[in-house]
């Protein structure tokens, strides 16, 4: 990664000015979403493969001499690294960053006065292109532009009238303009005018980025030293005395008075004397891991298989178990209030034999399953969260009351592989509000109005097949999209248990008007097949009201 972060960043200098000259100029041919995700892209791309590079570059962006106007790469790298710190999902990010690089090409910074100008006529401009409903981020961070010619701007942090995408847009922004060599000082006001909701987002930053990032330099008992490497707990400081040079790894909270910044040049020929302190820092993870949807690690898989191994030792299966720690102890601990005594369950072993194999592999899918799908923030993340939440609480519930081949837990994992495609979704990441469909609630395929190829069904099949689920659950979610009664033979019950606890759910959270005539005739088929009667739908609205009613409150 060393030997390309120069030609990297020098690319990165290059498109940058060449995107906030093209979108300041707007041409005939200009495209601005285009332009701006295409600079976004690259900003977010830099900070993932090079996110100690990014840190020096904010830092040292004063001394850029190839940029006429730096401000739209700076706040943007700034975004970029607290976005991706945050874990904000990277589609959502992108619109984000290029909502905030266009307007940052047609603003000014005035160092006498030091204060922002925004080129109306620039702004008018640029306006014309926004007007898709995918692009509502972008125009609300133009709105603001007014906010950030006033004196002090951060101070608009505390207006309830600012949403997210413009909170992170003046807070970005106060960050980028104030910034010298300490992050704390800016991010002090930062954290002094934002609401209390955002206080835990702005928490994260203080272990990374930090206080001092890579390309600072301080004193520290009369020896000056440069910031090279930021890893969180742990700092690296390059110092040079009576000729001698020399790299130390100390902890985050060492003495250190800034002084100045060098120029990313100078840090970039320091990093190269130092390739494998380089490596290292680059080895860390600011968002932490980060975990693969469509293809789960072979070690969760091999547990998987082991699982539903109807042969498997339990001895060693529980081994294998305890190498997925989190969600070992979370087993023992339902184990625990599960078993008939109320007794302690202090191992994995005896956790797998109080539920059984099949019971606890269900588990295990829907807790890494869950835990993927719900690693990265976007506006409607807590939507999509509440839905999948009811729907397979609902699938569990109704599974409890109704003699079938899953269990409650299987039928709680199939109803949230039904669902997951919901998270793959880019055109969803950029949106404000949920665009549910109000026809067929009980099909999957119907669910948005938004175009999805291929369907749902399709996808959810497909993402069941790569993490090892059985042939029953593969079939059931093939089926969805049809009507409950052209499901017939065996999977007749299971599948009008799926149809009924998404219509259920998607009725109480979403529908705004009496049911169409396709999903009452539906519902007459689900109650038809299902042991299931309207005192019983009473029990679980009454049972899951927290979920209904108070899912905006997490």
């Amino acid at each position: 990664m060393l030997a390309s972060l120069g030609t990297d960043y020098q690319k990165l200098i290059q498109q940058s000015q060449s995107a906030s000259k093209a979108l300041a100029r707007q041409g005939k041919l200009l495209n601005v979403p285009n332009t701006g995700l295409g600079i976004a892209r690259q900003i977010v791309q830099f900070n993932k493969h090079h996110p100690q590079a990014a840190l020096a570059a904010v830092c040292a962006m004063r001394q850029e001499t190839a940029l006429s106007n730096p401000l739209p790469l700076k706040v943007s790298l700034m975004m970029a690294i607290l976005t991706h710190r945050s874990r904000l999902n990277d589609h959502y990010a992108q619109h984000l960053i290029a909502g905030a690089f266009t307007l940052f090409s047609a603003t000014t910074y005035h160092r006498d006065t030091h204060s922002l100008h925004v080129e109306r006529s620039v702004l008018q401009g640029l306006r014309q292109h926004l007007q898709k409903p995918q692009l509502k981020n972008w125009r609300d961070i133009l709105a603001v532009h007014k906010v950030l010619e006033q004196h002090d701007f951060v101070k608009y942090l505390k207006s309830p009238g600012i949403n997210t995408a413009q909170w992170w847009l003046i807070s970005c922004a106060h960050l980028a303009l104030h910034f010298q060599q300490q992050f704390f000082v800016p991010l002090r006001q930062v954290a002094r005018y934002s609401p209390a909701h955002r206080q835990a987002l702005i928490h994260q930053w203080l272990a990374f980025p930090g206080d001092r990032w890579p390309a600072a330099q301080g004193t520290n008992s009369h020896e000056r030293s440069t910031v090279m490497f930021n890893t969180g707990s742990d700092i690296a400081l390059f110092t040079q005395s009576n000729g001698k040079k020399a790299l130390n790894w100390r902890a985050n909270d060492v003495t250190l008075f800034p002084t100045r910044s060098i120029a990313f040049s100078q840090w970039l020929a320091l990093c190269e004397q130092f390739p494998a302190d380089y490596e290292q820092a680059t080895a860390f993870k600011p968002a932490g891991r980060i975990y693969p949807l469509n293809h789960p690690p072979a070690s969760l898989l091999k547990v998987i298989d082991a699982l539903s191994d109807p042969d498997v030792d339990i001895t060693e299966l529980a081994l294998l178990i305890e190498e997925e720690t989190v969600f070992a102890k979370a087993l023992k601990a339902s184990a625990s209030m599960d078993n008939r005594l109320n007794l302690p369950v202090n191992d994995v072993k005896q956790a797998v034999l109080t539920y059984g194999t099949e019971r606890v592999g269900d588990m295990l899918v829907r807790q890494a399953l869950m835990q993927r799908l719900t690693q990265h923030e976007f506006p409607l993340s807590g939507t999509c969260n509440t839905l999948i939440a009811l729907t397979a609480s609902l699938a569990s519930a109704i599974c409890e009351d109704v003699k079938c081949q899953m269990t409650p837990q299987a039928a709680g994992l199939v109803s949230t592989f039904m669902l997951a495609p919901l998270y793959s979704l880019p055109a969803l990441k950029v949106l404000l509000h949920f665009p549910h469909k109000t026809s067929a609630l009980h099909s999957v395929d119907s669910l948005l109005s938004l175009q999805c190829d291929p369907p749902f069904s399709a996808l959810a099949t497909e993402l069941a097949a790569n993490w090892h689920q059985s042939k029953l659950h593969q079939a059931l979610l093939g089926h969805c999209g049809k009507m409950p009664a052209q499901v017939s033979g065996p999977l007749k019950t299971e599948y009008a248990l799926l149809c009924l606890s998404l219509l259920l759910a998607r009725q109480w959270l979403h529908a705004t008007s009496p049911m169409d005539d396709r999903s009452i005739e539906a519902l007459r088929q689900c109650l038809h097949i299902l042991p299931v009667r309207q005192s019983n739908i009473a029990v679980y609205k009454e049972k899951l009201s927290d979920l209904i009613y108070c899912h905006l409150l997490r």
